[in-house]
């Protein structure tokens, strides 16, 4: 009887372990400061990872999406590909749009036929803020 308990326990505990969702690897509590430039020449390296970046906040596309460039001139002269595309909501664009911000977010790599000529995307937006050694000095 106690074979019987203990085959029927060890059968369901492998079961379990089978079933279970695999794990991705943990995530830093902080942050990767992460340039745009180098997240633009090496998008592979940091999919998926949580990071900090600093950037000019404007629209880059034809719609009311907005980017984060590498710099001011990018954007005035509409240079998408010196940006990256930032997922947040249209209040938020529209506060911080125009300004050099830094910000943490998660990073996604482009993926399929157009990766080439695309820089991924920014989402899950986090402690958004002017920076304020932009300013001019007086």
């Amino acid at each position: 009887m106690k074979k019987n308990i203990l085959i029927t326990t060890s059968a369901l505990l492998l079961g379990l372990l089978v079933l279970a969702p695999a794990q991705g690897p943990t995530t830093s509590v902080h942050p990767m400061p992460v340039s745009l430039i180098r997240l633009i020449a090496n998008p592979l390296a940091l999919d998926g990872r949580r990071i900090r970046v600093l950037g000019y906040l404007d629209l880059n596309g034809l719609d009311k999406g907005v980017g984060v460039y590498v710099t001011e001139v990018d954007a005035r002269n509409f240079i998408v590909d010196d940006s990256i595309g930032v997922d947040i909501d249209e209040s938020t664009a529209d506060r911080f749009r125009g300004k050099y911000i830094i910000m943490n977010a998660t990073y996604h790599a482009p993926r399929g036929p157009m990766s080439d000529y695309l820089n991924g995307r920014l989402d899950k937006v986090s402690d958004i803020q002017v920076w304020r050694n932009a300013e001019p000095s007086r």
